[in-house]
């Protein structure tokens, strides 16, 4: 499953998860990544939402306001 497919077939569970506030493709090491950016520290988040989904490297990001 590519990493486009995986993003797709995830996001829409990721989104109703509390604090969620986007999800996308990025780079983690120089290394395509799939990132999910929350509202609040990442640390949070780290007992439900993955460190890898269909074999990618998922990032949890402290989505701030203003951050574009």
């Amino acid at each position: 499953m590519s990493i486009e497919q995986a993003l797709a077939a995830h996001t829409d569970a990721w989104m109703e998860i509390d604090g969620v506030e986007g999800t996308g493709i990025g780079l983690c090491d120089d290394a395509p990544c799939i990132k999910i950016f929350v509202s609040r520290p990442p640390e949070e988040f780290e007992d439900v939402l993955p460190d890898s989904v269909e074999g990618h490297p998922v990032l949890r990001s402290h989505a701030m306001e203003g951050d574009e």
